[in-house]
């Protein structure tokens, strides 16, 4: 027994040593964590009070030995997130001497991933152009990861680089590593002649998901213009692209696509019905009614709720209900009510 209670006590002991050590790293690692926040702080605040000077002052900044760290390009990362664009250009001058550069392509070519990673994302915040080539040259040599992927491509786009990215994108040996929403973010995010990027993208063979995001963003953005190229993508072997193409084409009330899109409506895959119901609403909706109604009855459940709730937003509450209450089909009644009470309640929110 007295040997127990000794093995019990030396247990004890070093459990509670052990408990100590941890409790002694986390305050260490606090007051590093803390540290390491100030030094930052301190360093950002040091480049803002030089960039707010004169010509000469801003020369300075290139010389702050803190800023050819791992630590000055997270601090140049979060400052340039903050700047308007007077500033911005005042940063990129007070940078554009050779000794950056030469440590900005280092940290690009250099071997470890993260730090040119975070090197790219400067690289966007700050548009600085002369990388390009570098950017790419990563985009390549690490095309399966998905964050080297999307931060670099969003560099190019930061830097209006449309020539690169539609030969980028569109090269055979390019394949994309993101999901369609970030695609649809960075399509989202170009900053020039969305027009011109756009019709040059669609008219190349590409990943399904740049036509998809590019047609979003035409319909979003209602560029019209490019409404028959999108129609031409119903005819498309991909469902997803047919849908993203019915969806544009509902958003900029294309009306040449009408009859194209009832043709498909009777003999489509049901995702894609669902597209269609709205998008003929969109373009005709004073005369889609007696085209659409018969959907409502479909023995897809989302093509039945999809339909009623885009009647429902149509001017012919009467008709619909009297259409529905002469059918005896039960579940389109107690779906189309709960779409027509759903809107009644909506008015009676907005006054």
């Amino acid at each position: 027994m007295k040997i127990l209670a000794e093995f019990i006590n030396l247990a004890n002991i070093i459990f509670a040593v052990i408990l100590v050590a941890f409790v002694l790293m986390l305050i260490g690692f606090h007051f590093y964590t803390e540290i390491k926040a100030l030094l930052n702080k301190r360093l950002e605040n040091k480049i803002k009070n030089l960039l707010d000077g004169d010509e000469k002052s801003r020369s300075r900044i290139s010389k702050i030995r803190s800023l050819y760290t791992v630590r000055g390009i997270r601090v140049l990362h979060n400052l340039s997130k903050n700047l308007d664009d007077p500033q911005a250009e005042l940063l990129r001058e007070a940078l554009s001497t050779e000794k950056f550069s030469k440590y900005i392509r280092a940290n690009l070519t250099f071997k470890k991933q993260a730090i040119a990673i975070l090197t790219t994302k400067l690289i966007g915040d700050l548009k600085l152009n002369e990388f390009t080539p570098e950017v790419l040259s990563n985009l390549k040599k690490w095309e399966d990861h998905s964050e080297t992927q999307q931060i670099g491509l969003l560099a190019l786009i930061l830097n209006n680089r449309e020539r690169e990215l539609t030969e980028l994108l569109s090269y055979e040996g390019f394949r994309l590593a993101i999901s369609f929403r970030a695609t649809k973010e960075l399509m989202e995010a170009f900053p020039g002649n969305k027009k011109e990027f756009f019709k040059e993208l669609l008219s190349r063979k590409c990943d399904t998901y740049i036509y998809r995001a590019c047609m979003h963003c035409i319909g979003n953005e209602n560029i019209s213009e490019l409404a028959p190229q999108v129609m031409e993508f119903l005819s498309s072997e991909n469902l997803n692209v047919r849908i993203s193409a019915t969806r544009a084409l509902g958003a900029l009330k294309y009306v040449p696509a009408k009859e194209k899109l009832q043709e498909l409506l009777h003999h489509s895959e049901w995702e894609l019905s669902c597209a269609i119901v709205e998008a003929l609403a969109e373009i005709s909706p004073d005369e889609c009614y007696d085209i659409i109604l018969p959907y409502v009855f479909h023995k897809e459940w989302w093509v039945r709720y999809r339909t009623a709730e885009t009647l429902a937003s149509l001017p012919f509450t009467e008709k619909l209900r009297e259409d529905v209450e002469k059918s005896g089909d039960n579940y389109a009644k107690e779906i189309v009510f709960y779409m027509l009470e759903r809107k009644q309640l909506g008015r009676g929110a907005n006054g």
